[in-house]
Order: C-alpha cells, then sequence, then structure tokens
C-alpha cells in the first residue's frame, strides 16, 4: 500500500459534525478544531467509501475506510477521537504512535474483537472518560499506567455559562424547571416517575432517541414538555433558566453516559443531580458540587429534586461549586492540553 510522509499530526474523527454546525459562531467550540490548531493537525473525517464497505462497516461501526486512508498519509502522530475509527487503525500498525480517545470499550462486540485481535495492545495510548472503562483496561486486559489513561470529558465552558456571564444576557436565572437533556442510556422511565407525583415543571430534550420510543407508553404528565430540535443558543438558554438539571442514567451502565449534560449543567452555574453509575464516578462529588442519587430509584430522585427546588440556599451553593470544578479542571482548554502534552511526549 503506497503511502505519502507527512510530518504533521492527525486527528480522526468517526462522524462530519460540520453538516450540524453551518452557524459556527453560535456553538460551542470543538475539542478536535482547538486541538488542531494547538498541534497544527490534519483533520481527518469519514467519507463515502465503496458501498460494500459501507455495509460492512454499519454492521461493524468501524471506520475501516477512513482508518485506511490515514494509514496511507503517513502522521507523525494519530490522535483517534473515537474507538469507531482508531481500533481498525491500531489493528494496521500505523508505524507511528496512536493515541485512541475511546467512550465505550466494554460492549460485548468490543471485548470480543480486543480478545481476538489485541488492538489494545498495539495502542500506544488509550484514554477513556471514565473510571470505570479505565479499571477495565488495566485487569482484564494487563495494560499499564503509560496505556491506559483517565482523563476528564470536557465542556465550553465559555459558551454553556451563566446568563450574566454571557454578552447580552440578562440578571441571572434559575426560577424556571427542572431540566433533563441526553440521549445515551437516559432513564427517562424513573425521571418521569419521579416527576409524576412532585407536579413541578420539567422540560426533557431527549434528542433523536424519541423517534424510537412511544411518547404514551411513557405516559408523560402535563407538567412535562418535551422540546426537540433546539439550536445550541436554545439549548444553552434552557439550561441557564433552569432551577434543577436532572442526569437519570440507567443502572450500572459503565461508561460516561450522562457527562455531557452533567457539565453543560454545571458549567451553566445549575445544581445537577445524577445518577450514581460506574460511568459517572468522580463528576460530581456529593453535595459538594452536586448530588448523586441511586440509579433506577424515583424515589429518592424525587427526594433530591423536590430538595434542590425548595432549598435555593443550598442549591446555589452546589451550583457555584459545579461550575469551579469545570472551570478549574474540565473545560475544553484543558482536554485540549492534556491531548498536547502527550503528543508532543511521543513525537
Amino acid at each position: 500500500m503506497s503511502r505519502t510522509r507527512d510530518q504533521r499530526p492527525m486527528i480522526l474523527l468517526a462522524a462530519d459534525p460540520r453538516r450540524n454546525r453551518s452557524d459556527r459562531e453560535n456553538c460551542p467550540q470543538t475539542d478536535y478544531d482547538v486541538l488542531a490548531a494547538r498541534i497544527r493537525a490534519r483533520i481527518s473525517y469519514p467519507g463515502a467509501g465503496a458501498p460494500l464497505v459501507a455495509a460492512l462497516e454499519g454492521r461493524l461501526r468501524l471506520r475501516v475506510s477512513q482508518a485506511v486512508r490515514a494509514y496511507r498519509w503517513r502522521a507523525s502522530v494519530y490522535v483517534s477521537l473515537s474507538e469507531g475509527v482508531g481500533i481498525p487503525l491500531s489493528l494496521m500498525r500505523p508505524g507511528a504512535p496512536h493515541v485512541m480517545v475511546a467512550h465505550l470499550l466494554t460492549s460485548s462486540q468490543k471485548r470480543l474483537v480486543a480478545q481476538r485481535t489485541g488492538f489494545l495492545r498495539q495502542t500506544d495510548v488509550t484514554l477513556v472518560f471514565s473510571r470505570a472503562q479505565e479499571r477495565y483496561l488495566r485487569e482484564e486486559h494487563g495494560l499499564s499506567e503509560q496505556q491506559a489513561r483517565f482523563i476528564w470529558d470536557k465542556v465550553d465552558h465559555r459558551f454553556f455559562a451563566p446568563v450574566d456571564a454571557v454578552a447580552g444576557g440578562a440578571a441571572s436565572g434559575g426560577d424556571g424547571y427542572i431540566l433533563s437533556v441526553g440521549r445515551e442510556q437516559r432513564d427517562y422511565e424513573t425521571l418521569i416517575e419521579a416527576l409524576r407525583t412532585l407536579k413541578l415543571p420539567a422540560v426533557i430534550v431527549p434528542g433523536s432517541t424519541w423517534s424510537h420510543r412511544s411518547r404514551s407508553s411513557l405516559s408523560v404528565p402535563d407538567h412535562v414538555q418535551i422540546r426537540e430540535g433546539l439550536s445550541y443558543p436554545e439549548l444553552r438558554r434552557l439550561y441557564q433558566a433552569a432551577r434543577v438539571v436532572a442526569v437519570p442514567v440507567r443502572l450500572g451502565t459503565r461508561y460516561a453516559a450522562g457527562v455531557n449534560g452533567v457539565l453543560e449543567g454545571m458549567s451553566c452555574a445549575r445544581p445537577v443531580v445524577a445518577s450514581d453509575t460506574p460511568g459517572l464516578v468522580g463528576y460530581i462529588e456529593d453535595g459538594v458540587n452536586g448530588r448523586t442519587v441511586a440509579a433506577g430509584d424515583p424515589a429518592a430522585l424525587r427526594a433530591t429534586i423536590q430538595e434542590l427546588w425548595e432549598d435555593r440556599a443550598a442549591a446555589d451553593r452546589l451550583a457555584r461549586a459545579g461550575r469551579d470544578t469545570v472551570v478549574g479542571a474540565r473545560t475544553v482548554d484543558h482536554f485540549v492540553e492534556r491531548i498536547a502534552g502527550l503528543v508532543n511526549s511521543l513525537s
């Protein structure tokens, strides 16, 4: 296979977000854009391959053709921002250091691939957003501290900010409703059950997941609204005006599902309550910068939401601490600097 030498690093994305970000000025910063500028890297987006290859990729959820194109460039360092493209690239042994940022490696399919191919040992560094994923890599695959590392997920704290910190903003928000956002492993059934008897106004933004579920089967109460198709500024306004942000995640989830909702709510200085799942351990310190409750327990979630709703002083204290947590260690800038330092050490 012929290869073109390119001494620059390469960042590989397993999805092409450009089509959904036509108005970039009104969107949060993207980690890959900031990272590309920081390390002067080329960005590789997925593209249409041959129909047979595309069908295979769809079944495997792997970006094989994109990995082949990246391999041909012979970058100085590869940074895969998803295991969807990182796994096939590792299997090709690219001949340059490879850093893979992985979200979920404990699915049955990826476990099988790891066992049969050994791709994890062929990756120089695997970064994960969950302590549970890090333990899996260390305990079940014997990866060293250098090979398998935890890294905090991130949020654009300048975009997702308290309303009085955003240009043109008014006074502080936070009097309106309970807000829940997101789709991965969300347990909206438990949230709705918790809200049913509270009779407090609530807004759920479930994303595309809702199209795969029946609304009637969830029996959404009249005081709960469903919002879809929001722009980033509209989503930010919802966070800013929320009185409580709830992030219900399914019991036992071992990856950082729900982390975007947690960090965006904290970044907007809203009190956050989230399910205590293995994948979210460490993102919230209960009673310090937010609240955690047992996953799948509507009574516990109901009691905590009511407590935050009624005790404004405690809720405001948690909200300020949550914002401080984000600004102190979990911004896009922090994430980029950690990756850039790793790339420089491998170059």
